[in-house]
């Protein structure tokens, strides 16, 4: 999926060892894997320098897992990463995510706040949301989203190459056939 945005100085996927297309849970098991194993209570043999260098690595860790920890945080950081790296992403696909007008567009934004800790309007990384990836775009929306508003998920033309409406609600975008089915047929269209 995705590697360093230019702002930012980690790889949060190799500091969390996971793949790029890593599960979420994988990430957040790799996250409390890596916590243990650089752990002082795990360590008692350690020198001080080690403990030191494991404090750092830690700290390095819990940056990593900011940046990519949750789907709306990791999805804002891959679309950065794409629009500074267009050579090394083929495509970019939304699906309900609210790119376009308002980020405060849909029933979900004070969730997202209390979930990311930041304000929806001043994402921890510094990007332009409906300024399209200089790759092919599409945005998969629904009409019956029911937490993003239908508009802000389609996109406007210019902000998108296409849209594709879907019949599902949001969380349907991940568990329908249907959406499934619509992110296969994009993945295969190269």
């Amino acid at each position: 999926m995705a590697a360093p945005a230019a702002s930012t100085s980690i790889d949060p996927y190799r500091v969390l060892k996971v793949d790029r297309d890593a599960a979420q849970e994988e990430i957040s098991k790799s996250l409390r894997l890596l916590e243990l194993r650089l752990h002082p209570d795990r360590n008692l043999d350690a020198s001080d320098e080690q403990l030191a260098a494991n404090k750092a690595r830690r700290e390095t860790v819990r940056k990593a897992y900011a940046l990519i920890g949750t789907e709306a945080k990791r999805q804002e950081y891959d679309e950065k990463w794409a629009k500074a790296h267009p050579d090394k992403v083929a495509k970019v696909v939304t699906m309900g995510s609210p790119f376009s007008g308002s980020p405060r567009a849909n029933n979900g934004w004070r969730a997202y706040q209390a979930i990311a800790g930041h304000r929806v309007d001043e994402p921890e990384i510094d990007a332009v949301v409906h300024e399209k990836p200089p790759v092919e775009t599409v945005a998969m929306w629904s009409p019956r989203d029911g937490v993003v508003r239908p508009r802000a998920a389609c996109g406007k033309p210019g902000e998108r190459d296409r849209a594709r409406a879907l019949r599902c609600s949001h969380m349907g975008f991940v568990l329908t056939h249907e959406a499934v089915e619509a992110v296969l047929s994009e993945l295969d269209r190269g």
